[in-house]
């Protein structure tokens, strides 16, 4: 019997599924992402990130096992009552299907019972629903923005988001091997399978600045350079 036993152990022990007292956030960190990060393009992994970073100070200690509907239901209230209408309703339904997401991979790996605690949860009336007006600027503005950034990764965010008008994944997706200096062509990623790549022409400003060298383009980090140095000009 000890010897069945032992064995029995081993296997065990060697197996893949998460310690039934392992939490929430050693889930997400030590399966969750990694298994994923295989699987889905960049975009997408940034949000589940985002997304956890809301969540996990709610269920992330919890027992994996243990979580259940009212669990996530009060952590969606518990982001509401924070952030009310200060991000959309779609920001909501992220976090949903992030919960969602991450109970169906427990389930399916036997490391949570079921069913799915997202189920049956509501974000109704949670958040705005209304789209928020775009800036516009005309093509003297864009020029005054590039005389303060007239080279380099700035640069390139600006006439990228001026002169091709892609949606946020898409820029940041961007690399430099991506810009055709011969065709005069940027291969925008619209999928995670390279033949779903579309080729869209550049005019003559952005393929200026896309042939001086540049990175990997981060949003967010142009975002505050540009603000920082909007400081005292008439630019908004």
């Amino acid at each position: 019997v000890v010897s069945l036993a032992e064995s029995h152990m081993a296997r065990v022990q060697r197996s893949r599924t998460v310690p039934a007292g392992e939490s929430v956030s050693k889930f997400v960190k030590n399966v969750f992402l990694p298994h994923n990060e295989t699987r889905l393009n960049k975009s997408t992994i940034a949000l589940y990130r985002q997304n956890w970073r809301r969540l996990e100070p709610h269920i992330g200690q919890m027992r994996l096992r243990d979580v259940m509907t009212p669990h996530i239901q009060a952590a969606l209230d518990a982001i509401h009552h924070e952030r009310e209408e200060e991000i959309g309703l779609s920001s909501y339904l992220h976090l949903k299907v992030t919960c969602s997401a991450i109970f169906s991979l427990a389930i399916r790996r036997g490391d949570h019972p079921g069913p799915n605690p997202e189920n049956h949860t509501s974000v109704r009336k949670y958040g705005h629903t209304e789209h928020r007006a775009n800036g516009a600027y005309d093509l003297n503005e864009i020029k005054q923005f590039l005389t303060l950034f007239p080279a380099g990764d700035i640069a390139v965010a600006i006439a990228i988001n001026a002169f091709l008008a892609l949606r946020k994944p898409e820029v940041e997706a961007l690399m430099p091997g991506d810009f055709d200096p011969k065709t005069n062509r940027v291969r925008i990623h619209t999928h995670t399978k390279t033949g779903n790549d579309e080729w869209l022409p550049t005019v003559a400003p952005l393929r200026t600045i896309l042939a001086d060298g540049w990175n990997q383009i981060h949003l967010r980090r142009a975002e505050y350079s540009i603000v920082k140095a909007l400081k005292g000009t008439t630019l908004k």
